[in-house]
């Protein structure tokens, strides 16, 4: 920077490159355990920084971080501490609860074997993969700001009593996604009847769902390997030609029924009943056309997959 007076020499400012500027950098890093990262920048508003710590020094000069050189990262930590984070009441309380990733349980049977014949011309492998796993977590929240906190995401879902949805106010003449009518006294009848179906809901009326409390029905996949060798030999070496199939989640394959996977919602935020404010009442919606929390993926998980190949080895 310039001196106060401009008048006396500075060297504080050097235009470094190449091997002069990878020892700069050794040196600042070594000195310092922490820096700041610095958003915004080309927004027009003020920096907003925050200090990250310094994970890694290669050979070139270039220092690895926790998270990613750009502002898009900075605002998605803040999200996932606010608008992603299931709450009752205050979104900057730390409290310990499930969570969101990994799944609780998960068993795996796994085996191969060899067959070989014609005189060690042909040989057949099969390998068998299995697993069963527990679902995955997601939370019951509001699709709306019922505690006007500012996010309509992250409200934690309250579980009426029969007696108590009597008493909900829903939205009358809404429209639900099949394009039909539906009054205030199908929505409630509607509602009553999606919690008694949902194990987790209806063991819990009468007061708030729990944190990543939801959790998908069990899974399980089925994968199969034949492998078909066709030795070729010779006085000097023996060579092979090998073809492969692999099907994966053979058991959609043999029934439609088997390895599929359900879920609630693939966000981790199920939001089963809206809410909205009118004179400071809250004023529910619910779809009938809702009757069931899980609802079968569509995706390739859920589809059974099949490959051919070949090669030779020599």
């Amino acid at each position: 920077m310039d001196s106060i007076n401009k008048q006396q020499v500075e060297d504080n400012f050097k235009n470094l490159t190449s091997k002069d500027a990878t020892e700069k950098i050794k040196e600042l890093s070594g000195k310092d355990t922490s820096c700041f990262f610095c958003s915004n920048i080309n927004s027009g508003k003020p920096f907003s920084v925050r200090p990250m710590s310094v994970q890694q020094l290669d050979d070139d000069g270039c220092f690895w971080f926790l998270s990613a050189t750009d502002s898009d990262k900075n605002a998605e930590i803040s999200s996932d501490a606010f608008d992603r984070n299931p709450i009752l009441n205050n979104a900057n309380a730390a409290i310990l609860s499930t969570s969101l990733y990994g799944n609780t349980h998960r068993f795996i049977v796994a085996g191969s074997r060899k067959f070989e014949y014609g005189k060690g011309k042909y040989a057949t492998t099969i390998s068998s993969f299995h697993s069963w796993n527990s679902g995955n977590r997601f939370a019951y929240v509001y699709g709306g700001d019922i505690n006007n906190d500012g996010t309509a995401s992250n409200d934690l879902l309250y579980v009426p009593t029969d007696a108590e949805i009597n008493d909900m106010q829903f939205k009358d003449d809404y429209k639900d996604v099949l394009g039909n009518i539906q009054n205030e006294a199908a929505q409630r009848q509607a509602f009553s009847q999606f919690i008694a179906q949902d194990k987790y809901l209806r063991k819990h009326r009468g007061g708030y769902t729990g944190k990543y409390a939801g959790e998908t029905p069990w899974f399980n996949q089925w994968d199969v390997r034949i492998l078909q060798d066709f030795n070729l030999l010779s006085a000097r070496k023996m060579s092979t030609i090998q073809f492969s199939i692999d099907i994966v989640n053979i058991g959609n394959l043999i029934n439609s029924n088997w390895g599929i996977r359900k879920y609630a919602t693939t966000s981790g935020y199920f939001q089963p009943i809206s809410v909205s404010y009118n004179n400071n009442s809250p004023v529910y919606t619910f779809d009938p056309s809702l009757k069931s929390t899980f609802t079968t993926s569509p995706d390739l998980p859920s589809r059974w997959q099949m490959q051919v190949g070949a090669r030779y080895i020599f």
